[in-house]
């Protein structure tokens, strides 16, 4: 799981200038904070709909102040998790610095 988690904070940093997001200390997930004015589910069902990654929004977990979104990685191989984070990467550059 460390091996992932590298990997997923690696592929991360291409979204640094517009997400918030802490190191994880072990965790098998990390929530992200997306400068966006969009919500965290509308955000999580376009990334789903339009780019295949699904992520949980943070409304799910009472954090309604931003869009927050958790990336869950701990049951994933590190090659399914480098595709996974590359959409996510993907989707967020499209659908942030797309004004929505």
């Amino acid at each position: 799981m460390a091996q992932v988690r590298q990997l997923v904070l690696r592929e991360l940093e291409a979204v640094r200038d517009c997400c918030q997001m802490p190191t994880p200390q072990g965790a098998f997930y990390l929530l992200m904070k997306v400068d966006t004015g969009m919500d965290s589910l509308r955000l999580a069902k376009l990334l789903i709909r339009e780019h295949g990654v699904a992520v949980i929004p943070g409304m799910a977990f009472g954090l309604s102040d931003g869009c927050y979104l958790r990336i869950a990685y701990g049951a994933l191989e590190p090659e399914s998790a480098r595709t996974g984070i590359r959409r996510l990467v993907q989707g967020l550059r499209s659908l942030v610095s797309g004004g929505e």
